[in-house]
């Protein structure tokens, strides 16, 4: 009865963990940004590793509505982005290290690669999201953002 408990506990235990890796994105630390005023979060996965900055969101399929990648960096620096083996179009939005938007690149399509595209001024960090999603919520060059 107790060997049976433990095996229970065991593949239980499995399976929660199995869950957390497949929910985490492939090890990504997963975080929260607040547009503006919107009262509904974005919740991204966070690339920090220069290894999770290069991958990006290239391989995947599609993007979750509410769900983006937001690419961290050490400090302000001219970033650029390109589209290398991606799968579905995207807006690039640029954040400088007060994390106000610098510039927003909407509906960038696989096909521009290997087009690079550029913010005006150097950023620390960019946004990825679904194609549409910063004019459907009003992310223009200014807008606050916290995280």
């Amino acid at each position: 009865m107790i060997v049976q408990r433990f095996r229970f506990l065991a593949v239980l235990t499995i399976a929660f963990v199995l869950v957390a890796v497949v929910q985490s994105h492939n090890g990504y630390e997963q975080q929260y940004v607040m547009i503006g005023d919107s009262l509904s979060p974005l919740r991204v996965d966070v690339a920090r590793s220069q290894e999770q900055r290069i991958l990006g969101l290239s391989g995947r399929q599609k993007l979750r509505d509410g769900e983006g990648m937001l690419f961290v960096y050490e400090s302000e620096q001219e970033l650029g982005f390109w589209m290398k083996d991606m799968e579905f179009a995207i807006d690039i939005i640029w954040i400088n290290s007060h994390k106000r938007v610098l510039g927003v690149e909407r509906s960038v399509s696989p096909e521009t690669f290997p087009y690079v595209y550029r913010p005006s001024s150097p950023a620390q960090y960019v946004l990825e999201v679904s194609a549409g999603y910063a004019q459907l919520n009003n992310i223009n060059e200014g807008v606050q953002l916290s995280f």
